[in-house]
């Protein structure tokens, strides 16, 4: 629909007036992303529902840490939360034993992974599976990882984030 528009908006008004074709197909887009995309946002795909279940399954954990999550999750969370760095698609192995080393610290302590972090530091740790939300397997693993991992891991890599509307009581 935006390309129609800019495709007749130049037609239209040819390249000495290029800026109103820019300004109207800008208008274009942006009515297209509030009207048709943005209401489309539900809480499946904003990623609420399933934060919802981290956030039920997690709420007797003192600390919860994120492994290979999507920035959407913590937009959606409501508690203080842990990560080891945002995107590090190409160092997983690193994230996964960083994670480990933060859980194998601290009693009280979980971890929410993917189902490839799992089996690389957590295969015999305790765990919760959460299921499937962004062509991911999720489950949230407690108690003792690999210890390879913790070897491997480096803890100063664990990053706080407390969300501006943070509140300790996730079940409400």
């Amino acid at each position: 629909m935006v390309v129609v528009f800019l495709v007749v908006a130049v037609a239209w008004l040819r390249p000495r007036d290029g800026w109103l074709a820019y300004a109207g197909a800008l208008v274009a887009m942006l009515v297209t992303i509030g009207v048709l995309i943005n209401p489309r946002i539900d809480r499946m795909r904003s990623g609420r529902a399933f934060m919802s279940r981290v956030e039920q399954a997690s709420r007797d954990v003192t600390e919860l840490g994120l492994v290979g999550f999507r920035e959407q999750y913590l937009l959606q969370l409501r508690r203080p939360s842990v990560n080891f760095g945002h995107a590090r698609w190409r160092e997983r192995a690193a994230e996964a034993a960083d994670a480990a080393a933060w859980l194998a610290a601290r009693p009280g302590r979980a971890l929410l992974v993917e189902s490839e972090a799992r089996d690389a530091c957590f295969g015999a740790a305790p765990a919760v599976e959460l299921g499937r939300a962004n062509r991911a397997q999720w489950t949230l693993v407690s108690g003792v990882p690999d210890a390879a991992c913790v070897a491997r891991g480096d803890r100063s890599r664990a990053l706080l984030y407390s969300p501006p509307d943070a509140r300790l009581d996730t079940g409400g």
